[in-house]
């Protein structure tokens, strides 16, 4: 992204996740990719999002229903094949939706990735195959229900109130 901060496309910010100095209602959408498995205090950043948004969150997360259900017991044979993977927490999309329920913001969307654990397909390296094996799954509709992660739409219910 740097040539992008270079010619002052984009303004690239760090700080916490939970608690920012951002303006509240300061972003028309929020995305947050790879980050909420890996925070204690989630609710804290799902809070964050919702103050920081002024209508829409897109949030990735691992589905509790799906192969990760046993990802504890195959962490060891993950992590020989990814050497900087660390646990990491599944979560039930109603837990979430309720979180966000809490801040006016309704689900409006969500899209399972895959059923097959994301490590199979690192492995691969060849994307092709990940899209021919997880086909049938998600033409039979099962992708939304069992596929991890999951990528959710969240869109503040009156958009007016603050």
């Amino acid at each position: 992204i740097q040539p992008y901060i270079e010619r002052g496309d984009i303004e690239f910010l760090t700080g916490s996740l939970v608690s920012s100095s951002l303006k509240s209602r300061q972003f028309d959408v929020c995305l947050s990719f790879r980050m909420l498995p890996h925070l204690d205090n989630w609710k804290n950043h799902i809070q964050e999002l919702c103050r920081v948004a002024k209508s829409t969150i897109i949030i990735e997360f691992p589905n509790i229903k799906s192969v990760n259900a046993i990802s504890g017991l195959l962490f060891g044979v993950k992590k020989s094949f990814e050497k900087n993977t660390r646990p990491f927490s599944l979560f039930e999309i109603k837990e979430v939706e309720k979180e966000f329920e809490k801040r006016n913001f309704q689900l409006t969307g969500k899209i399972g990735q895959y059923i097959f654990p994301m490590v199979f397909y690192r492995i691969v390296k060849l994307p092709m195959i990940a899209k021919l094996v997880e086909l049938p799954f998600r033409i039979l509709g099962l992708s939304n229900i069992y596929g991890s992660p999951l990528i959710c739409r969240f869109e503040k219910r009156n958009k007016n109130r603050c």
